[in-house]
């Protein structure tokens, strides 16, 4: 492994595209399971055994290339680590401004612009800029015009129409279950039962308050569950699913059908989890 600054990872950002480029993929990498962080709200119970359950598996499968550190709070876990880091930019307005602050104080020695978008942030402040309309609308033909995304040959939307959402108005059918095939679903392992017990050891001591009811895992955890996730979700119940739901609501669903059409691998398209990014 070169001798440069490790890599630290916030839970958002465990996908290859993030720590496995080839700019990073000798590089040492941080994990920091913050109890803080974990208890600094009452994130429901499965969101917190997601992104645990995501932590432990990538450090599984990077092996020497992690140290997985369990502390109070980031501060303490990068003061634990005791060497310089080099980090994403994170997701979060706080969690951004708490590492800009740790390089201030040199404990973070570079911020690196986020993979996880395919515009940067100095790209998206410059398609703002001088914009008194900010509709998602607007950016989304303005992306898939520089991007060349679903365009015809002269530029305009294939298909003639740059969304349908005007025959997405419908309410779901009201039928019991929809008739589509089962959506994926993980098979749970060891490292689900050490989070598993773990999050109730820490609900019993009084260090996380989730909500909710505990279950089985429905999401996909690291990048090979993510990949399976996505080819299933791409090939077949999606592609039903839609068709099944295309004259109503995009998120269509009924109390014996509640995953949607693209709820069950949302998580699988970024290869990441849901995060708790506090800035604790």
């Amino acid at each position: 492994m070169r001798d440069e600054p490790a890599l630290w990872l916030f839970a958002d950002q465990l996908g290859p595209h993030f720590h496995s480029t080839p700019g990073h993929r000798d590089r040492a990498v941080l994990l920091i399971r913050s109890a803080a962080a974990f208890g600094a709200k009452p994130f429901h119970r499965q969101k917190l055994h997601l992104v645990q359950a995501a932590l432990y598996r990538l450090a599984a499968d990077l092996g020497d290339r992690v140290t997985l550190i369990d502390a109070p709070d980031y501060r303490t876990g990068l003061r634990r680590f005791g060497r310089p880091v080099v980090v994403h930019e994170p997701a979060s307005h706080a969690a951004d401004a708490f590492v800009r602050r740790l390089r201030d104080e040199g404990v973070v020695t570079e911020i690196l612009p986020t993979p996880g978008f395919i515009l940067s942030k100095e790209d998206f402040a410059a398609w703002a800029a001088g914009r008194t309309r900010f509709v998602m609308e607007d950016f989304y033909r303005d992306q898939r015009r520089k991007f060349g995304v679903l365009l015809e040959a002269d530029g305009e939307p294939e298909g003639g129409h740059w969304n349908y959402d005007h025959d997405n108005r419908r309410p779901p059918p009201k039928t019991v279950r929809l008739d589509v095939p089962a959506p994926w679903h993980p098979r749970e392992n060891e490292i689900d039962h050490r989070v598993r017990a773990e999050l109730d050891a820490a609900g019993r001591a009084g260090e996380i308050h989730p909500v909710g009811v505990d279950g089985p895992r429905r999401f996909a955890v690291g990048h090979d569950e993510a990949k399976r996730a996505l080819r299933r979700g791409r090939w077949t119940p999606t592609r039903s699913r839609r068709r099944a739901c295309a004259p109503h609501w995009p998120g269509s669903a009924t109390a014996a059908t509640p995953t949607t059409s693209n709820a069950s691998w949302c998580s699988a398209t970024t290869g990441s989890s849901a995060a708790t990014t506090r800035p604790r």
